[in-house]
């Protein structure tokens, strides 16, 4: 699977289409994606369906469509949704909550909360701030599911700057098959 860039000078506006701030997306197959927004305080958090098409080489947005009022699925119990990641063996959606320091996995149609997992107690007991869990990805075989926290952990160093970098912990949950229960590995 290549990655999808845009060439200097392709812009992708969003004039009254919501949410406003997307902080997440993930690809559900043939032209559909689903977004999330993290702003928990504006009433726009929740999970948006897209539907992007793409050029024939894959390289160009050819149209970009959400909801134009906003009726995103309210995902239960969330605050400030950051990472999001479509698993097809399920059909379900994962969503990663910076601020509740949660990752659930969620019905998208109802926004019903289908099951949750631990996060490891590093992560939990030494963030700093609202610098928690930003990112949420599964693997193509649905096996092996990656977080990240936005900036260093406490005792892993100096927060980043702008002129310099910080830790950043990469976590991995594997299961055996995708009805399994994730499980924290490293």
């Amino acid at each position: 699977v290549s990655a999808l860039t845009l060439e200097r000078g392709t812009t992708f506006g969003r004039k009254t289409t919501y949410p406003r701030s997307t902080s997440g997306i993930t690809y559900r197959g043939g032209t559909g994606f689903y977004a999330v927004a993290d702003d928990g305080q504006s009433g726009e958090g929740g999970l948006y369906p897209y539907e992007i098409v793409l050029s024939a080489d894959g390289k160009t947005v050819v149209s970009a469509t959400t909801c134009t009022t906003n009726l995103s699925i309210k995902l239960s119990g969330t605050y400030d949704l950051e990472g999001v990641a479509y698993d097809a063996g399920s059909g379900n959606v994962w969503a990663a909550d910076e601020t509740r320091e949660t990752i659930r996995e969620y019905n998208p149609q109802t926004g019903a909360v289908v099951s949750e997992f631990a996060i490891p107690a590093i992560l939990k007991n030494y963030n700093v701030g609202n610098y928690g869990m930003e990112s949420l990805t599964i693997s193509p075989d649905g096996l092996t599911l990656w977080t990240a926290n936005e900036d260093t952990l406490e005792g892993d160093g100096p927060v980043s700057s702008r002129t310099k970098g910080g830790v950043v912990r990469l976590m991995r949950f594997t299961r055996p098959d995708g009805k399994m229960p994730w499980r924290f590995d490293r």
